[in-house]
């Protein structure tokens, strides 16, 4: 979805402002004391947590990334480098907050952020391929 005639690109400074709203939030949410954590959402556990979490950080990114015509693999490099470094930093400066830095909560980042590469990467194919097989059968 690459085209300047995407809804994707041209919603793209609407979807860049809702990725850094996202980013800002998830990162003071991961930073709140554990005391301070409604039992509601601590009960959920760690791993359902960051699970979710990572789905929602990496899908917007990348399709803040696919709205700005950032092309596939250059794409998934960068997301999945970035959201390796984001996990692990996160997870150092929690220790600073009374909260645990825990490998098992990395590995569950990397691979939410994967599975979420592999949904809209190939969402993302797929809409690109139909819009082209229109296009062509509009000529």
């Amino acid at each position: 979805m690459e085209t300047s005639g995407s809804f994707l690109h041209r919603q793209r400074k609407v979807i860049l402002f809702i990725l850094i709203l996202m980013w800002t939030g998830a990162f003071a949410a991961t930073h709140i004391p554990a005391r301070y954590i409604p039992s509601q959402i601590a009960g959920l556990g760690d791993i359902v947590l960051h699970g979710i979490g990572f789905l929602g950080l990496s899908s917007w990114l990348i399709l803040t990334m696919a709205a700005f015509g950032v092309k596939p693999v250059k794409r998934i490099l960068f997301v999945l480098l970035v959201m390796m470094i984001y996990g692990a930093l996160d997870e150092y400066t929690q220790q600073f907050f009374g909260r645990s830095t825990e490998l098992k909560d990395w590995l569950t980042d990397t691979t939410a952020t994967v599975v979420s590469l592999i949904l809209w990467e190939t969402i993302l194919f797929l809409a690109q391929r139909i819009t082209r097989t229109k296009v062509s059968q509009n000529k």
